[in-house]
């Protein structure tokens, strides 16, 4: 019994260890590792100081149980006031969904095609797509979705493509910058698609794992080559290319990036997160039966607004065969702007 409240009060004071260096903005990148789980690491350690604190409220248990409350990402719990609501069925909106495919091809029981004509998918965003995807699955897509961009890899390997209904005015193959993954894999489409109200842009990523992989595969490779680097810097860059951009602009993909991330506040600040307005399970990895549910929210679907118009959305997630994502579907509503500044930022 001695053991076990050692224990318990070991566990308390590394959780309050963890939540200060998350305060302090800590660069430690096994630091940055856990916080991309820090709901789960945080909450055991919330509920063992709330037993503590209950027996003996004024003590360090209270200073502890402060620290620890304080280290979660609480604006993640409360929706935006860009938020559609669950009960409203706006008449004009703009859906777009984004998947990451894991290399996958021509998966038995999978039909995308019905999927994205179920759901009236005006844009669809894929990552890791395959040459054998591509003259499979992805060719009975085009079907739906006429308009498109994709370059094959010479090497064979996967990389990013956009499905549209509506016509491309134009696109760039962008390079976020070098990473731990293959050029093929990162490259950015940056594609200007025609709509009822103008032109927008559509950047489509895949950003660099943040690890060093090697000849490392599994979970264990982020435990011990943990490294957000490159991937913070390529960031960085995709914010430069957003800058740039006058219309309404959407960042659509697998970023591998967690929304409880220290970075993620900083690169989404006064962007439309699409993913904070989910009507259901938001996380999206892993989704392959790793664990009994997503923990992590890698893939997004982002928009940046005109000074002249003002954008809301709602999101759900869905799980798709052959893959470890969940998929994204997004709805957005542009409107014109009526107010200035109604986006709520997450720490």
């Amino acid at each position: 019994m001695r053991f076990i409240r050692l224990l318990v009060r070991l566990s308390v004071w590394l959780t309050a260890l963890f939540a200060c260096l998350i305060l302090l903005d800590s660069n430690n990148q096994f630091i940055l590792f856990l916080s991309n789980v820090r709901w789960l690491i945080l909450l055991p350690g919330l509920i063992l100081v709330s037993f503590l604190w209950s027996t003996r409220p004024v003590s360090r248990w209270t200073i502890l149980f402060a620290l620890i409350l304080s280290g979660f990402p609480w604006p993640l719990v409360f929706p935006p006031d860009y938020c559609i609501a669950k009960d409203k069925s706006p008449e004009s909106t703009l859906k777009i969904m984004t998947m990451n495919l894991a290399g996958s091809a021509d998966v038995p029981g999978r039909d995308l095609r019905a999927l994205a004509e179920k759901e009236k998918v005006e844009i669809l965003a894929l990552q890791e797509v395959t040459p054998g995807f591509w003259r499979t699955e992805g060719k009975r897509l085009r079907k739906t979705l006429p308009f498109y961009v994709y370059q094959e890899s010479e090497d064979g390997y996967w990389t990013q493509a956009l499905l549209s209904r509506r016509p491309v005015v134009s696109y760039q193959i962008r390079d976020p910058g070098p990473g731990f993954s293959p050029f093929d894999a990162r490259i950015a489409l940056d594609v200007t698609v025609q709509n009822n109200r103008g032109p927008y842009s559509v950047l489509v990523m895949h950003l660099t794992v943040p690890f060093y992989r090697g000849d490392c595969r599994g979970v264990a490779c982020l435990l011990w080559r943990y490294d957000q680097t490159d991937r913070d810097l390529q960031l960085q860059e995709v914010q430069h290319w957003l800058d740039q951009k006058e219309g309404p602009a959407f960042v659509l993909g697998d970023l591998n990036l967690s929304d409880q991330n220290p970075i993620y506040p900083k690169f989404s600040m006064g962007m439309v997160d699409a993913g904070r307005c989910s009507i259901n399970w938001p996380k999206t990895w892993p989704a392959d039966g790793m664990f009994p549910f997503s923990i992590a929210r890698i893939d997004y679907a982002l928009a940046k607004e005109s000074d002249s118009e003002r954008i809301m959305a709602r999101s759900r997630t869905i799980q798709i065969p052959g893959t470890d994502h969940r998929a994204l579907i997004a709805e957005f509503v542009i409107t014109a702007a009526s107010r200035p500044g109604h986006n709520t930022p997450a720490r």
